[in-house]
């Protein structure tokens, strides 16, 4: 089983984070969440950007790469488990009549569509994807 630290090392994945106003693709509500724009490089990928929200455990510091990449994983795992957009929906909890929710559920569906080819690149850089989450 390979673990995130040991891909980001043997592949010198660099990360940077820096704080964000909000997660403008994140459907729940998270105005008491920090959030981060991360952005991922290294020799062996294509660089590639996402947000991360942190509840108030974190303290309000700056996400690990490690830390962002397996909630970044968790994501991209929900998202493939999914039949399509209202299969998503429902995992969410989004009501069929909420309009603002459904909204920003398409966005947050359309973002992962993006990262989840970009996070096969990367699991696939140090052989097996069966990465633990946390």
């Amino acid at each position: 089983m390979t673990d995130i630290a040991a891909i980001i090392d043997a592949n010198d994945l660099q990360f940077r984070s820096i704080p964000a106003q909000s997660n403008p693709v994140m459907p729940q509500d998270s105005g008491d969440m920090a959030h981060w724009f991360c952005t991922m490089t290294g020799s062996s990928i294509s660089g590639f950007d996402f947000y991360i929200s942190l509840g108030e455990n974190f303290g309000g510091e700056p996400p690990s790469p490690e830390l962002a990449l397996s909630l970044l994983l968790e994501d991209v795992r929900a998202y493939k488990e999914c039949e399509g957009y209202e299969d998503f929906a429902r995992l969410l909890g989004i009501e069929d009549d909420d309009s603002d929710g459904q909204a920003q559920g398409y966005a947050a569906y359309e973002e992962l569509s993006k990262l989840s080819p970009l996070m096969d690149e990367v699991l696939g850089l140090d052989g097996p994807s069966s990465v633990p989450v946390r």
